[in-house]
């Protein structure tokens, strides 16, 4: 996120501005966050009120820049006679977290009584309860979708974006001095030089190796404190977070996304493989445990975890500190004469103000003038000004509903990951055949959305994707559905409408993570996921020639979750991967996905 927030910052300032990132957008440490926007409650503990005043300032301005993304999340902090926090000090902290608020426009932060704190939630623990602090923060229901915004806005004010690319090197003039970065395209193998008079290293967790790497070592070898934090997803257990207190004196949240409860998270040192992350039994029995102590319900139990994941964050060096003590203040550590950069220590509430920050910055060091836009414009796919006060309302749908055919619970779904663009995708509704299906009987998500945007084609292996319009060639007809990203010799892969049999996994009669393929209506099914990436299973295709002349290769086709397609020419018995570098992070098998 932070880099993603740094590159749409300088963009906007008119700044030529590269992006690189070695695998999907936001697929690490934002992805693995607990998906709050918040001031910060228990860093009032450590006297850090800078950093809650700050958090509590963005957590306002993303609220108006992102209201489809960023929303009201009441909290409740029970208090029990064990508690190693008093109601006391629970009323204290929130009349502090009430006065750094900026306006105070919400609802009164305060202290609840037993009786109403049970009346709001009855599955808190109702022996020795004492009260419950209650008070606001935010929930960012897809931490995903608000860093692709950032990047989309980055891509189209100038900046240019590249996944699956690796930083080899630091290239240097012949006085020493960082003149640029070589990368190398992961999918292709191939070096490029990108030359650069200011280097942003905001690698998260893998700060350190990038300056090891590049032979930074003005502030010596480490800058960076790593700490793992795990969570694990539970059924709904209440409609209001709770941020309870261990037994060990950290703090921890249930918080309610989707159909979900949220618990997390863990704070321990971590100095192994970033690349080999997951949660332990032993993290996931401690997580369980202090979430029994405040809600005694039976679905707290190992057995109904749906999945679990971890994250590393990247803290600012401190040493004789405990983990969860050591501050979430960012930091911008420069070195090499400011013309190399390293972001640690970032909140990810804190991502706007710390690419801002970071700008003025690099725009002191390059000698230029530019102020920063990124609180001003909206970040919902429209780069409008954002309104000033944040306006929430509800919205009579029922002519849409009636126009695109789609339910309530789905135009509110587009309209949560796609902002005020969510008619763009609304509108394919009616063009794609079988476009408004569901992805699978208990997601609101329709299949049309992965075709929102265009159609691209891909000139090099491995290289970027360029647009070629929102109809299909007309030598192979109108655009259908489904589609396929389908090569057609070596050097070029287009989008193409496919015939045959498609296979979701909402049909298949053992469910996801498997493929099958049906040939006969569903009556009998084969399973075709033999050595495909099993957790991410999307979907099958069985291709029937489509021009008389067609050369292409006939096969079945799978796409993934992660933006790769593999191909099966022996009916699903051996897969290769034919394409990774699929536009966007959702992207199955199509174009710009938005």
């Amino acid at each position: 996120m932070a880099g993603a927030g740094v590159a749409r910052d300088l963009a906007l300032r008119g700044v030529s501005v590269a992006l690189v990132e070695k695998a999907d957008f936001a697929s690490a440490t934002t992805s693995q966050s607990s998906k709050l926007i918040h001031g910060g409650l228990r860093y009032l503990e450590l006297f850090d009120f800078g950093l809650v005043r700050e958090s509590l300032r963005e957590r306002e301005t993303l609220r108006r820049l992102a209201p489809h993304v960023v929303r009201p999340l009441p909290f409740l902090v029970p208090i029990f006679r064990e508690s190693s926090r008093s109601l006391v000090k629970v009323r204290i902290g929130l009349k502090l977290y009430d006065w750094l608020t900026p306006g105070r426009t919400r609802e009164r932060y305060r202290v609840l009584p037993p009786v109403d704190a049970l009346s709001l939630e009855p599955a808190i623990r109702a022996r020795d309860l004492r009260g419950a602090g209650y008070y606001f923060d935010d929930l960012l229901v897809y931490p995903e979708r608000l860093c692709l915004e950032n990047v989309l806005s980055a891509c189209r004010h100038g900046a240019r974006a590249f996944n699956y690319a690796h930083i080899e090197e630091t290239v240097r003039d012949a006085r020493g001095a960082i003149k640029g970065v070589k990368v190398r395209d992961l999918l292709t193998g191939r070096v490029a030089t990108f030359g650069a008079r200011i280097v942003v290293n905001a690698t998260g967790p893998w700060v350190d190796e990038i300056r090891a790497m590049s032979g930074v070592k003005d502030r010596g070898k480490h800058i960076l404190r790593r700490t793992k934090g795990i969570h694990c997803l539970l059924p709904r257990l209440t409609d209001r977070a709770i941020y309870h207190s261990t037994g060990d004196d950290r703090m921890i949240f249930v918080i309610p996304w989707r159909e979900f409860s949220l618990v997390g998270t863990t704070d321990s040192d971590f100095d192994g493989d970033l690349d080999r992350l997951y949660a332990t039994r032993d993290e996931v029995d401690y997580l369980l445990e202090e979430v029994r102590n405040a809600l005694p319900d039976p679905r707290v139990a190992l057995e109904e975890v749906v999945y679990t994941y971890a994250g590393v964050r990247p803290l600012s060096f401190e040493e004789g500190k405990r983990e969860s003590d050591v501050s979430r203040a960012h930091k911008v550590v420069a070195e090499e004469g400011g013309h190399f950069l390293s972001i640690t220590g970032t909140k990810l509430t804190c991502f706007r103000s710390l690419a801002a920050g970071l700008g003025d910055q690099v725009m002191r060091t390059l000698g230029r003038r530019g102020a920063g836009r990124t609180d001003r414009l909206a970040l919902d796919g429209t780069d409008d000004e954002a309104p000033k006060v944040e306006a929430r309302a509800w919205l009579d749908v029922s002519g849409e509903a009636a126009a695109t055919g789609l339910d309530r619970e789905t135009l509110e779904t587009l309209v949560t990951i796609y902002g005020r663009a969510w008619t763009r995708v609304a509108d394919l509704s009616g063009k794609l055949a079988g476009g408004s299906e569901r992805l699978c009987p208990s997601n609101p998500d329709r299949l049309y959305q992965q075709n929102h945007c265009g159609i691209y084609r891909l000139d090099r292996p491995g290289d970027q994707w360029v647009r070629v319009g929102r109809k299909m060639p007309k030598r192979v007809g109108d655009v259908g559905f489904p589609l396929v990203l389908h090569p057609r010799d070596d050097d070029t892969a287009w989008v193409f409408p496919m015939d045959g049999t498609t296979v979701w996994p909402r049909t298949s009669p053992q469910g996801l993570p498997a493929a099958y393929v049906t040939r006969n209506g569903g009556k009998t099914w084969q399973r075709l996921d033999a050595g495909l990436p099993e957790s991410q299973a999307w979907w099958t295709v069985k291709r029937q020639a489509m021009t008389a002349d067609a050369q292409d290769p006939v096969g079945l086709y799978f796409g993934t979750t992660s933006g790769e397609l593999w191909m099966s020419r022996d009916e699903g018995a051996r897969w290769s991967c034919i394409a990774r570098h699929l536009p966007e992070i959702y992207a199955v098998e199509v174009a710009e996905l938005v």
